[in-house]
């Protein structure tokens, strides 16, 4: 005899929770059953192939894994075994800033939640984020929590303009209209891209790791370890794109006079999203699109710079991209 049975995986958000996608069910005795990995809502199912209750374990990378949990016919969708997933941390973030719980690190969390919340494609996008980042940050984090020094250079250079630029990205693309908000996030950035990163130039050092070429010779001791380390990155599409080409772009916001808003929205047009796949049921590709279109009403160009790129990647999805202004 089989039944269903139905989980929903959290994480800590703030003092909140939100959902936790990609995570994954480990369902005792082996062979019972199988669940694919959470969506974007946190939740995934299992046909359970067994008279009896079964024992259950969430776990993803990033994240202590669960205790175990007993599964059964009573979890059904309006009553989901729920495990809440602690995470380990933002690794770099935490270590720069000598806490686990510091206020950069819940600001991150809040917006990998609320990013990956939005869809699938979406949840998509910040699980192949969070699994190039794992490759490289342990090894940084454990640079940093031996010196101070370093610590102090890479929460400067790397972690307050990243806090900065993610909070402004996530605020035009969902709180547009708040003008207030907006005009303090972009300060913000500008006021932690302007700030004296520590006697070098920040916008030669990240040129360089981007390019692979040599650091410049007035680069700090400090730093030098942190961008040996973060060259890595470089070679890593979604984490290039999620960490080196706005730390870039932030960094030389000053010397080009550029518009802040109009470089969040040519980053965000940027996002590796062709090498994801897209839904292959039409009303739920229909619904994704719609949800990344309004992201981008804030500045409509960046969604016709991004639509170029997924409709030569995804051809079945042209209709609906130009439905919404991609294309």
């Amino acid at each position: 005899m089989s039944y269903k049975i139905y989980f929903l995986v959290t994480t800590s958000v703030s003092t909140s929770t939100g959902p936790l996608p990609g995570a994954y069910i480990q369902i005792e005795p082996t062979g019972v059953g199988a669940a694919n990995p959470t969506g974007a809502d946190g939740r995934t199912e299992a046909t359970i192939d067994y008279d009896g209750d079964v024992s259950c374990v969430a776990s993803r990378n990033g994240y202590n894994p669960s205790k175990p949990q007993t599964g059964s016919k009573a979890n059904t969708y309006s009553n989901p075994l729920t495990f809440l997933l602690q995470s380990t941390g933002c690794f770099i973030v935490s270590a720069a800033t000598g806490s686990p719980d510091s206020a950069e690190v819940r600001q991150m969390q809040l917006i990998r939640a609320r990013v990956a919340g939005m869809s699938d494609l979406c949840g998509q996008l910040i699980g192949g984020i969070l699994r190039e980042y794992y490759q490289f940050s342990p090894g940084i984090a454990a640079h940093l929590d031996g010196d101070e020094v370093a610590r102090t250079a890479v929460l400067k250079f790397v972690v307050r303009p990243l806090t900065a630029w993610f909070t402004l990205a996530v605020t035009l693309g969902l709180e547009h209209s708040n003008a207030k908000a907006v005009g303090t996030h972009v300060q913000a950035v500008v006021d932690a891209c302007t700030a004296d990163p520590g006697g070098f130039s920040a916008p030669a050092v990240l040129e360089a790791i981007r390019s692979g070429k040599p650091l410049p010779g007035d680069t700090p001791q400090a730093i030098q370890a942190f961008a040996e380390k973060a060259g890595e990155m470089a070679r890593l599409p979604f984490a290039r794109w999620a960490i080196l080409e706005p730390l870039v772009r932030a960094w030389s916001l000053d010397p080009r006079h550029a518009d802040v808003i109009g470089e969040v929205s040519e980053w965000l047009a940027t996002a590796p999203l062709e090498a994801l796949a897209p839904q292959s049921d039409p009303d739920a590709r229909d619904g994704e699109l719609r949800t990344l279109a309004g992201f981008f009403d804030f500045r409509p160009i960046g969604r016709r710079h991004m639509g170029t790129r997924l409709a030569a990647a995804w051809p079945q999805a042209v209709p609906v991209l130009q439905k919404y202004g991609f294309v």
